[in-house]
C-alpha cells in the first residue's frame, strides 16, 4: 500500500521491483504539500495571495488603508500553515470629535462621532437681541475634528415716532 507522510504526498517509488534478481532497497518518494494564504481586506478584496509549503509561514503584506478605519492587524494565524487559509484584514473605527460653540466660544456641547456620519446639533441656543439662524459649517460628515459655531443675526425693531402729529418710521 501506498505510505503516507504528515505534509507531504506520495509520488512513488525510487526505482522499479517488478523484475527484483538481487536485494534492493526501495524509497518512498513524496512531495510537500503546499496551501494557499489568500490575505482579504474588509470587502473581500484580495490584497495578497501566497503558496506555502505545509508547515512555513506565510508573510503579512503591507497594511491596507481604509477611509476612516485604523488597521489592526489581521485576523487568523498564517504561522504552521497546514491547510488553506483566509486571513482578513481588522480596523477599528477612528472616532472624531464634534464642538458646538456659541458667539463667545463658550461650549455648548461636544460629543465623539464615527468617521464619516453626523453629529447631532444641541437645541438651538438663545442670545438676548438676536434670532439663531445655524451653524457656522456643516457636520452631515465629519471626518476631523471640529468646531461648530452658531450664528445669530442681529435683531431689528421699527420704531414709530410721531412728534406734533407728523408719524416718523425708523428700523
Amino acid at each position: 500500500a501506498d505510505p503516507s507522510r504528515e505534509g507531504y504526498t506520495f509520488t512513488g517509488w525510487d526505482k522499479s521491483f517488478d523484475n527484483v534478481t538481487e536485494s534492493i532497497t526501495v524509497t518512498a518518494q513524496y512531495e510537500i504539500n503546499k496551501y494557499t494564504v489568500t490575505f482579504v481586506d474588509h470587502d473581500g478584496t484580495v490584497v495578497d495571495e501566497q503558496i506555502v509549503e505545509h508547515g512555513a509561514n506565510a508573510v503579512a503584506p503591507a497594511d491596507p488603508v481604509w477611509e476612516g478605519h485604523e488597521f489592526a492587524g489581521w485576523e487568523g494565524s498564517y504561522v504552521n500553515v497546514t491547510e488553506d487559509r483566509t486571513i482578513t484584514a481588522r480596523y477599528d473605527t477612528i472616532m472624531v470629535g464634534v464642538t458646538f460653540v456659541d458667539y463667545d466660544g463658550r461650549v455648548i456641547s461636544s460629543q465623539s462621532v464615527e468617521y464619516g456620519t453626523a453629529a447631532i446639533a444641541p437645541a438651538d441656543p438663545v442670545r438676548v437681541g438676536y434670532t439663531f439662524i445655524g451653524w457656522d459649517v456643516a457636520f452631515d460628515n465629519v471626518t476631523e475634528d471640529t468646531t461648530v459655531t452658531a450664528l445669530y443675526k442681529i435683531n431689528e425693531y421699527t420704531v414709530t415716532w410721531i412728534v406734533d402729529g407728523t408719524t416718523t418710521t425708523e428700523t
